[in-house]
Order: C-alpha cells, then structure tokens, then sequence
C-alpha cells in the first residue's frame, strides 16, 4: 500500500494535464466517437490507414466521452488506476514466485515491494500512463497480467478466466498475440523450474494446465474470426521500408537494433527518454546491420541456454523476450520514422522485473567469501536505492513534459530539431494555440534546410495565412498538393461525385489532405474566394466525414457567398459536431469572421441578419451581462 500511495502521489500531475498527440484525434476531432454507432465506432480501425483492430480500449475511449464529455481529468485517472492495478499484480506475482523457493516467507513481502517499486517508477512507463492514448498497452498489459494471476491458481474456474482475460487483452493491442508463449515460460518457472524442455512440456499437457493452453487457443480463435469479421486487412506494411531492407542481413540487423534500443531503456532508461526515436533505415551501414543481427544471435543463444539449463530467473527474462517479437521489428514497421517507443515496454519491463525478483542468490552466496557474503546484500542495497532514486527524478521531471502539446513536441524538438516529425508537431501546436511566432521560427529553420515536404508545407501555409499573407499561404499549399496522389481526383476524373464516394478507412488514411484542405479553405476566404473555399472544405470531409473542423469552414465559405440560410444549416451541422468546450472556439471563429466580412458591403443579406441576430441576443441577455 505504501508503494501504491508513493506512486500515485509521484503521478497525481497527470489528472491536470491536456490532450496530446493522438488524443485529440479521439476525444475532439473525431465526431463519430461521440455521435456514431457504439458498435461501429469501436470495431473500426483504430487510426485511418492502419489495421489496429483495439475495441475494448476504443469502448472506454468512447464511453468517457459520453458520459463526461471531452474532459481529460477522467481519462487520465483511468490511465493512472490503471497503472497502479498493474503493479499490485507484479507485487502478486513476485510474491507467489518467490515462495515457490525461499524456504522465509516472510521475504516475499519484501520482494515483492521491492518489484512494485522497480516497475512502478519504471521511467519508461510515463509516456503509457501520462498519455491517454498509452492505455493501449496500459490495458493489454492489465489482462495479460491478470491472466497469469490466474493461470497461476490453476483451478477450472481460474483457466476459464484467463482465457476470458487473454481475449480482453487482444482487445486492447495486438501484442497480446505472445501471451500463451510467456504463459507457458512463466508457468514452467513457477511450477517446475529446473526440469528440462521435455519434462516441462510433457507436464504442460496435462490436467488443468492443458485445459488452460486449449482455453487461451480457443479465445485466440474467436479473437481472430472476430478481426476477420470487422477488418479487412491483419497486418499493416511499409512498403518503403521493406525495399530498404531488402536483404536478410538488413532485415535481421534492424530487428536487432530494436531489440538492442528496448533493452537498453528497459536496464537504463535515464539519457534517452522522449517522445521520439529517429532511425534512419536508409543509414544503417552494414556494419551496424551486422551488430543488429549479432545482438539477434546474443538474444536466442541466451533463450536457448535459459532452456537446456533453465532457471526462474532465465525462463521469466526469456518471456520479456518473447513479449517484445510483436514491436521488433520483425515484420517492419516504423511508426513516423521511429525504431520503437517507450509505451510498447509497458509489459515487457512488468516481466523483467519479475525476472529479477526470482533471481535466487544463494547458490551464488555459497561460492563467495564470507566476507563478501555479509556485503553483498549491502551492494545490492545501494545499487537498488540508486536506481530507484534516479528513476523517481526521472518520473518527476519527465511527466511535466506531457501536459500538454506544445510542453511535449517543444521537448521533442529540442532532442531531434532536423526530425520532420518533431518540426511538424511543434509548429501546428503552436499554430493550434496561436503562437504564431514559435511556428514561424520553427518552419523558417526547417526550410532553410532544404525543400519542405507536404506535411511541412501545409502548416507553414497556415502560418503565412494567419499572419495575413493568405495569397503566399494558398500558392505554397497549392503548390505542394500538386506532387500528392489524391484519390478524390481521381475519383471526379471517372465522374463519381464526392458526395457518392466513399474511402475504406484501412486503405487510406489521408490525415494530411484533411489538414491540406482545411487550410486551404481557410486561405481561400481570406482572399474572398468563397466558392474554392467550400469546395476544399467539401474535399477535406470527403476525407474525413466526421471532422468537425472541415464542417465549419464549409459554412463559412457558403456565409461569404451571401447564404445566410444555407450557412446557418451548415453551421449548425458543425457545431453539432464539436465537443463543448471545443465548440465555444468554434463560435468565436465564426463571429470573427462574419465581423470581417460585413466590413465590406459584398454580402448584404448575410450582414443584414447577422446584425439583427446579434441585436436579438444582445437584448436577451440581463442588463449586468450587456
């Protein structure tokens, strides 16, 4: 209990932080997650363009919304309460296994604090639990743990339950795909450590340990007829990436390297922490690619051993192994250029403490002096309270980094400032809460670097744009869309109307056309092109039909072509698709801009409307508010 209040005091910040990253995705510009169909909305993809089939986390996602609106305090406690169940279960399981072998129980107890600290103050383990989005693996890691809990007991009841929970764990991330492998190794360590492979196995299909393996095969199964049922594709793929890594040397060398990337955050998280871990594929020198399959080979002699001569210890850090494959790389796949993130370790590092809470040390004391005897659980004190004191100061200054986006990508940016990525995110979150002059700067230097791609280019555009040079802002966007494949063009070439079409989510995401032609909307009416303007923003809802922000500079255009009808119908489709607190900005925008329009004389009908509507409401309001 101590432990769990320690922690939960050290991450009681989070409940005051913003929405991040992804998160905005889901909780504000994402309409279909409030007003959708509960059942469609959460068996979709997760993200557009990928095959991430995550339900249950999406359920959560979407009943905090409903119940709360976009009020990030309670998704946030989720993650925490999540967090701190999920070292309760490491405390368990390192107290169970250790009084499978010390003949003093009463050491358990302190084992198992002992990991719950290690674990809970783990450094990598903020950006899963600091970032809403993180529940993914805050959530796969909860059921996987919770499975081995109850895989442990051992009873009917308990198998059915663990494969129940395998099947939740599915649910929140693919990379519970491992759990019946680690079940298996951890059940051997717990069980029956120091018999070999085929002793161990002739013993796992047996009784209700057997029952247990054919339950979590069976909940594997409806898993998969029910991702085959809502998705179309199972695997997402760079094809980019994969010609990179044509040859096998390559493809080994970076799997390795990844591998090499967890493990050093998982035994030293200290220097690198971040949002961002560039890896240049097109970079890697054979001879790094042969260091990567080298520390390949290291990982599976070391498997190898842990099985010919297997011990608690061994068959526990073999499972952290084997709890990694799903995120090294071993089918390619970087996520904006990353070889890895932190929050893919929240399970891997809840095993590997379980590895070293079983580490039985008096085999090993039996061989030392007797003066090193009396100092070595001295030695280990002080390496422990060292550890633990650099992590609690890393958790203390790492989670301020993640309350909000400009806090985060301005971090980024500082460790990576020629990555894309980070130059992107830290100019549209300035841009996001109008700090013009740190996205100027930031897309200045990027250009100065070289050409800028589209992703860049869209909110340089933007900037230009809202510092009052929109004709500069449209040429530059117009410029840089010209190079991208856009299917809606294609589709218009045929003769198929946008309002007909439809994209397959899993095939295209298309998230910076959605933002290319918001802007460009946006660009368009600040040059008083009106009808080029609700055509972008027609384009950008093509897109991305539940993007409330493409509504809203649609009916802007169509109030600047003189439709005072047509523009408040549409105005009034956008709002509804705004979050409260989101939509207030959304009124101020529109006000501004019938403001600015009326100033001229060019939309009479509109101006004429607009200042009774105003009038109207003025005189609604209470003498002390006017």
């Amino acid at each position: 209990m101590a432990v769990l209040l320690a922690v939960a005091w050290l991450y009681r910040v989070v409940l005051g932080f913003d929405y991040v990253w992804d998160d905005g995705v889901f909780f504000i510009t994402s309409s279909d997650l409030r007003n959708g169909d509960f059942l469609s909305v959460v068996t979709a993809p997760v993200l557009a363009g990928t095959a991430y089939f995550r339900p249950l986390v999406m359920a959560s996602f979407v009943t905090e919304l409903r119940l709360s609106g976009a009020e990030p305090m309670w998704s946030h406690l989720t993650n925490l309460l999540l967090h701190l169940t999920n070292i309760l279960m490491v405390g368990l399981l390192a107290a169970k296994l250790r009084r499978s072998f010390d003949p003093r129980p009463e050491r358990a107890p302190v084992v198992a604090a002992f990991a719950m600290l290690a674990y809970g103050l783990h450094p990598v383990l903020t950006e899963g639990v600091a970032w809403i989005s993180g529940r993914f693996d805050l959530g796969v890691t909860f059921f996987s743990l919770l499975a081995l809990l109850l895989l442990a007991r051992g009873s009917v009841l308990a198998c059915v339950g663990a494969a129940f929970a395998f099947l939740l764990a599915a649910g929140c991330k693919e990379m519970a795909a491992t759990l019946p492998m680690v079940a298996f190794f951890f059940l051997w360590a717990l069980r029956r450590p120091q018999a070999p492979l085929p002793q161990a196995m002739r013993a796992s299909i047996q009784g209700k340990e057997l029952l247990g393996y054919v339950l979590l095969v069976a909940a594997g199964i409806v898993y998969l007829v029910a991702r085959g049922h809502y998705l179309s594709a199972n695997v997402n793929s760079d094809p980019t990436l994969q010609a990179m890594l044509a040859s096998p040397l390559r493809r080994v060398g970076f799997a390795g390297a990844t591998l090499a990337f967890y493990f050093k955050l998982m035994v030293w998280p200290f220097m690198d922490l971040g949002p961002l871990h560039p890896f240049d594929v097109s970079a890697m020198t054979d001879a790094e690619a042969a260091a990567g399959a080298a520390f390949v080979a290291a990982c599976l002699v070391f498997a190898a051993y842990s099985v010919w001569r297997p011990s608690r210890s061994r068959l526990l850090a073999t499972a952290t192994l084997v709890s990694l494959l799903p995120v090294s790389n071993a089918v390619p796949l970087m996520i904006v250029g990353n070889i890895g993130h932190e929050r893919f370790l929240v399970l891997p590092v809840a095993l590997g403490v379980l590895a070293l809470a079983s580490i039985d040390l008096r085999g090993w004391m039996l061989r030392l002096s007797p003066i090193m005897r009396a100092r070595l659980p001295l030695l280990c004190g002080i390496v422990a309270a060292a550890w633990v004191a650099l992590a609690l100061v890393n958790v203390h200054l790492t989670l301020p980094l993640w309350r909000n986006e400009v806090a985060l990508f301005s971090w980024a940016y500082a460790k990576h400032p020629e990555d894309p990525f980070a130059q992107f995110s830290l100019a549209g979150a300035a841009l996001k809460t109008r700090q013009n002059e740190l996205a100027g700067k930031i897309l200045t230097e990027a250009e100065a670097r070289g050409p800028l791609p589209l992703k860049l280019s869209i909110p340089y555009a933007q900037y230009l744009i809202r510092i009052g040079q929109p004709e500069a802002g449209v040429r530059k966007l117009v410029a840089a869309l010209a190079a991208e494949p856009q299917p809606h063009l294609v589709l218009e070439r045929n003769g198929v109307p946008l309002a007909d079409a439809q994209l397959n989510r899993q095939e295209f995401g298309g998230w910076a056309l959605v933002y290319a032609y918001i802007t460009l909307s946006e660009g368009q009416s600040g040059l008083r092109q009106f009808k080029e303007a609700q055509r972008s923003a027609e384009v950008a809802a093509f897109y991305r039909p539940d993007n409330p922000v493409a509504r809203l500079y649609r009916s802007l255009a169509i109030y600047g072509q003189d439709r005072w009808t047509d523009g408040e119908a549409a105005y009034a489709k956008a709002r509804g698709m705004y979050v409260p607190r989101v939509g207030v900005e959304a009124d101020i925008v529109r006000r501004n801009f019938l403001e600015q329009l009326c100033q001229r004389k060019d939309t009479p009908d509109v101006c004429r409307r607009f200042t009774a509507a105003t009038a109207a409401s003025a005189a609604a309001l209470p003498a002390s508010s006017r």
